[in-house]
C-alpha cells in the first residue's frame, strides 16, 4: 500500500479521499486525510478496511470536496477504469495494474455485470500511468478523457473526470460472492509526461467557441438505459427543466444551460448530459419543436445534424463548468456533501469496539429484529432509551447550573425502506418493558397540546416523561401557525430544561398552577423533505433547533427483497430473550438511586480534557470552512454529548462520567454533528428556493404579470444585495426578465 500511495500522490500537498460504502450500496463514506502528513493514518486507514469496498481519489484537492470546481485540484497520473480492456491493448504500457476482479472462463457468466459486451473476461482492471511531476487534474482529466473513449470499443469505461475514485489494492470487491480479494498491484516503472499522452491520443484543445473537444457525438442509447439516467434528474431537483415544456417568453436556452449546469454540479459526465439534454422537453434542436417559438417570437428551425449541435452545446457548457468559481448562492441551494470529520483518533475508536456497551446491545437487537433498518436511527435511539430509564435518576452538575439528563431526536428520512417507524417503535416496547418492569409511567402518547402537556407534567413532579411524535413535520408547521398553539416553543424550551411552568388560565381545568421539574424526551419521526420545506434558518438561530438531534438516512434505492413481508423471526409464542435481557438490564441499573435522591455527576477529568477538544475542534472547523450560524450550535451539541456519556456512565455503574463513556459518547456527537450540519445546510437551501418562488408569484400576480422595482423592495423590504442574488438567480433561471424601459419585472412562468 505504501509504494501504491507514493506513486499515486507523491510527495504532492494537498487532500486525498478515502471512501468506503455505506448501506446503500454506494461509495459514499468519504474520508479526508491531509497528503503527505497523514501518509501513515491513510494506510491505517485503508488497511483495517481490507474487507470492504474502499476506493481512493486520483486527484489530490486544495480543499477537502471532491468536486470539479476545487480551487487547486492536482494530480500525479493518468487514470483509467478499464473494465475488461485488458492492460496491453493500451497504446502506452500503464506503471500501475490493479485487478479488481477474477478472472473466469467463456462458460461462465460474467458477474456481476459486463457492459462491454464481450464474453471472454480475464478480469476487471483499474490502471495508472503515473507522471514525472504533478500536474492541475484539469489538465489530466483531458488525456483520461481520450484515453477512455479510444478504448471504448475494447470495453474501457469512460469514467474519466478528476472526481474519479478507484478501487485500493489490497481491499475487497463484494459484488462478488465470496468477496474477491484484489491481489497487490503490478508496478511496470514506466514514467510519462503529457507529451507522452498527445504524441499517441492527440492533444485537446479549446476551440474557438470555448468548448472542449469532447470526441464524435455519443452513441444513442437504450430506452432502459435512459431509464436509468433519468433518476438523476429528480435526484438533482430539476424535474421542471427536464419535463415541463418552454412557455411563451422564456428562453429555452437559458432552461437548457440551467439544465446541463444543474446535472453537471451533481456529477453527471458530458455524455450522460447529452443523453439527459437530447430527452429534455427544452431541447430546442429535437424536431419534434421545429417551428415552436423562441423567447423572441421566432419559429425554431429544423437542424440538419441536431444531435451533433446539442453536443457542442454540451461541450461549451462542460468548459464553462470546470472553469466555474461557485457563488455564494450556489453554495446556498446546491446540496454539499457533510463535511468529514474525524473527532476521534483510530486508537480510541479501536477501544469502543473493544468494549461494547448498552449501545451496541441495543442496536444489534434493532438490526436482528430490522435487518433492514438505517443504523444511523438505532443507534441515536439506544441514547433516547437510557434517558427514559435513567434520566430522573441523576443529573449534570455544572458550573452554570443543574443539567437534566433528557434528549430530543428526530429521526428522518425519505422511504420506508429506512423503517423509520419500526426503529421508534422498537426502543418504544424497550422503554414500555421498563415501565412494566419498574412500575414507572414514562410515555405519555403521541399527540398532545402544549397546554394540556403543561398541566399532565406539573403533576408529575421529578419523573421521566417521553413524547414520540410521527410526522414531526407537521407539529413544526403547526409550531409556526400565528393561530395555532401560541407560546408552545417558550413553553416546550422550558421543559427541556427542566422546568414545568406555571400557567394560569380563567378556564378551569387548563393551565398549570404546580411548581415542578421535568425530564422531558421528546422523540420525531418524519420524511426529511417535508421537514426541510418547513423549517427555516431563524428557528435555529433562535435556538430552539439546537436543542434537537438528528439522525438521517441516505436515499436507499430498492432492491430485489428489500420490501419483502418476513414473519417473525423468533419462533411462534416464544419470548425474545435479547429483548428481556435489555429491559432487565435498564431495570437492575437504574434501581441505584431514586428520583427523589437522585446523584449529582461531575465529569472525571480525563472526559472533560477529551469533550472540550471535540468542541474545540468543531468550533474551529465551523469557523473556518461553515457558515458561522452554525457555531452557535455547537455548544447546545456539546451538552448533548455530555448528557449522552452521564448516561452511559451512570448505567454502567460509575458516579461521574468515565472517559470510555465519553469516547462512546463523541462518536455519537460526531454522527449527530454530521447530520444536524446536511440538515441546517438543506433548510437554508430550501429557504432561499421558497423566497425565489414568492418573489416570482409576488411579480406575477401583478397587472400584466409585472410589478416595479419599487414595488417589490416595498413587499420585501430587501436588502440590495439581497435583492440582486434572488432576482439573478431568477432570471438564470429564465423565470423573469427585465423591462428596462419601464423599470419593471416581468413574470415569465
Amino acid at each position: 500500500m505504501n509504494q501504491f500511495l507514493e506513486q499515486l500522490y507523491s510527495d504532492t500537498v494537498g487532500f486525498i479521499s478515502v471512501n468506503t460504502k455505506s448501506e446503500s450500496g454506494e461509495p459514499d463514506i468519504e474520508r479526508w486525510f491531509s497528503w503527505p502528513s497523514e501518509r501513515k493514518i491513510a494506510e491505517k486507514y485503508i488497511s483495517i478496511r481490507s474487507d470492504e469496498d474502499t476506493y481512493v481519489s486520483v486527484s489530490i484537492f486544495a480543499d477537502r470536496q471532491r468536486i470539479v470546481q476545487d480551487s487547486n485540484p492536482q494530480t500525479h497520473v493518468v487514470w483509467a477504469d478499464a473494465d475488461v480492456c485488458e492492460p496491453e491493448k493500451f497504446e502506452l504500457p500503464p506503471s500501475i495494474i490493479v485487478q479488481t476482479s477474477p478472472a473466469h472462463e467463456d462458460s461462465e457468466a460474467c458477474a456481476p455485470r459486463d457492459k462491454s459486451g464481450v464474453e471472454h473476461c480475464n478480469g476487471h482492471y483499474h490502471v495508472f500511468w503515473v507522471l514525472d511531476k504533478a500536474y492541475p487534474a484539469k489538465q489530466i482529466q483531458e488525456i483520461a478523457r481520450r484515453v477512455a473513449y479510444a478504448h471504448q470499443d475494447d470495453g474501457c469505461d469512460l469514467g474519466w473526470t478528476l472526481t474519479k475514485i478507484l478501487r485500493a489494492p489490497g481491499t475487497s470487491n463484494t459484488k462478488w460472492s465470496p468477496a474477491y480479494k484484489l491481489p497487490e498491484p503490478v508496478f511496470t516503472g514506466e514514467v510519462y509526461s503529457p507529451e507522452d499522452f498527445y504524441k499517441i491520443y492527440g492533444e485537446p484543445e479549446k476551440t474557438e467557441e470555448g468548448q472542449y473537444d469532447l470526441g464524435d457525438t455519443p452513441e444513442p442509447i437504450s430506452p432502459t438505459e435512459l431509464r436509468f439516467l433519468e433518476k438523476y434528474v429528480e435526484d438533482a431537483g430539476v424535474q421542471g427543466l427536464y419535463l415541463y415544456a418552454v412557455r411563451s417568453g422564456q428562453s429555452w436556452s437559458e432552461r437548457m444551460w440551467r439544465l446541463m449546469q444543474e446535472l453537471f454540479r451533481f456529477g453527471c459526465e458530458p455524455q450522460e448530459v447529452f443523453y439527459l439534454a437530447w430527452n429534455a422537453a427544452c431541447n430546442k434542436y429535437n424536431p419534434v419543436n421545429a417551428g415552436k417559438l423562441t423567447q423572441q417570437g421566432v419559429p425554431i428551425p429544423k437542424r440538419k445534424d441536431p444531435q451533433g449541435v446539442l453536443w457542442r452545446e454540451v461541450q461549451k457548457a462542460w468548459a464553462a463548468f470546470i472553469s466555474e468559481t461557485p457563488t455564494v448562492e450556489q453554495d446556498l441551494v446546491a446540496e454539499e456533501q457533510v463535511a468529514q470529520l474525524e473527532l476521534l483518533s483510530d486508537e480510541e475508536r479501536k477501544t469502543i469496539a473493544e468494549n461494547p456497551t448498552f449501545i451496541d446491545r441495543f442496536t444489534d437487537w434493532c438490526a436482528y429484529r430490522s435487518p433492514d433498518h438505517c443504523r444511523e436511527y438505532s443507534h441515536a435511539l439506544a441514547w433516547g432509551v437510557l434517558s427514559c430509564a435513567h434520566g430522573n435518576k441523576a443529573f449534570l452538575d455544572a458550573q452554570y447550573g443543574r443539567m437534566p439528563l433528557n434528549l430530543w431526536i428526530n429521526i428522518a428520512g425519505d422511504s420506508t425502506r429506512s423503517r423509520k417507524t419500526t426503529v421508534k417503535n422498537l426502543a418504544l416496547r424497550v422503554v414500555e418493558g421498563f415501565e412494566t418492569q419498574s412500575l414507572e409511567t414514562i410515555v405519555l402518547g403521541s399527540d398532545v397540546t402544549s397546554e394540556k402537556l403543561v398541566s399532565t407534567l406539573g403533576e408529575r413532579d421529578k419523573m421521566t416523561s417521553l413524547l414520540h411524535i410521527d410526522e414531526i413535520q407537521g407539529f413544526y408547521q403547526e409550531l409556526n401557525s400565528r393561530q395555532y398553539r401560541i407560546g408552545t416553543k417558550e413553553r416546550f424550551t422550558s421543559l427541556y430544561d427542566g422546568s414545568v411552568p406555571v400557567v394560569l388560565r380563567a378556564t378551569q381545568g387548563s393551565g398549570n398552577t404546580h411548581k415542578a421539574s421535568t425530564v422531558f424526551n421528546m422523540w420525531g419521526v418524519g420524511i426529511y423533505d417535508s421537514i426541510i420545506k418547513v423549517l427555516t434558518r431563524d428557528e435555529f438561530l433562535s435556538g430552539f433547533m439546537y436543542r434537537t438531534t438528528w439522525a438521517i438516512s441516505p436515499k436507499i434505492p430498492y432492491t430485489p427483497g428489500s420490501s419483502n413481508y418476513l414473519n417473525n423471526s423468533d419462533e411462534i409464542r416464544a419470548d425474545d430473550q435479547r429483548y428481556w435481557d435489555l429491559v432487565n438490564e435498564l431495570v437492575d441499573r437504574s434501581s441505584r438511586y431514586d428520583k427523589d435522591n437522585p446523584l449529582p455527576m461531575r465529569v472525571s477529568m480525563p472526559a472533560l480534557v477529551r469533550v472540550n477538544q471535540f468542541v474545540d475542534k468543531l468550533h474551529r472547523f465551523v469557523q473556518s470552512s461553515e457558515d458561522t450560524a452554525l457555531d452557535d450550535g455547537i455548544d447546545r451539541l456539546r451538552d448533548s454529548v455530555v448528557k449522552a456519556a452521564a448516561l452511559l456512565s451512570y448505567h454502567d455503574g460509575l458516579d461521574e462520567v468515565g472517559e470510555l463513556e465519553m469516547l462512546v459518547a463523541i462518536e455519537q456527537g460526531e454522527r449527530w454533528f454530521k447530520a444536524f450540519q446536511k440538515v441546517f445546510r438543506d433548510v437554508s437551501g430550501s429557504e432561499f428556493s421558497r423566497r425565489c418562488d414568492e418573489l416570482e408569484k409576488f411579480i406575477s400576480t401583478g397587472q400584466g404579470r409585472q410589478r416595479t422595482e419599487s414595488a417589490i423592495y416595498k413587499r420585501f423590504s430587501y436588502r440590495t444585495t439581497e435583492f440582486e442574488t434572488i432576482i439573478g438567480t431568477l432570471v438564470k433561471q429564465g423565470r423573469i426578465r427585465h423591462v428596462p424601459k419601464q423599470d419593471k419585472w416581468e413574470a415569465l412562468g
